[in-house]
């Protein structure tokens, strides 16, 4: 949650290295559930920071992988900033078909 707090502070930075350091945790500690959340947080600061394409891919999979292991907490938040990502790039119709998912 502190790294949403950044996010919404608009501190990218501090999200990236928050994100950073909970994927190298939940990587040696086999929490492999939250791997996705983080792949989602670090996608979204990705398009915040002008790498809409590559941001938007991490994103996509973060949602998918989240989706598919049936884990549905923060499921919503990430398809949230999927949508807006894909708002920012102009993809409307996209961005609506995610935010109805």
């Amino acid at each position: 949650w502190l790294g949403y707090l950044h996010m919404t502070r608009r501190d990218l930075r501090e999200v990236t290295l928050l994100c950073e350091r909970g994927l190298a945790i939940g990587r040696d500690a086999a929490i492999g559930f939250l791997l996705p959340f983080f792949d989602g947080f670090l996608g979204y600061v990705t398009v915040l920071s002008g790498s809409v394409d590559e941001g938007l891919s991490s994103l996509r999979q973060a949602v998918e992988t989240q989706a598919a292991m049936g884990f549905r907490y923060g499921l919503s938040r990430l398809i949230g900033m999927l949508a807006e990502g894909l708002l920012l790039a102009g993809r409307h119709d996209e961005a609506m078909a995610e935010a109805q998912r």
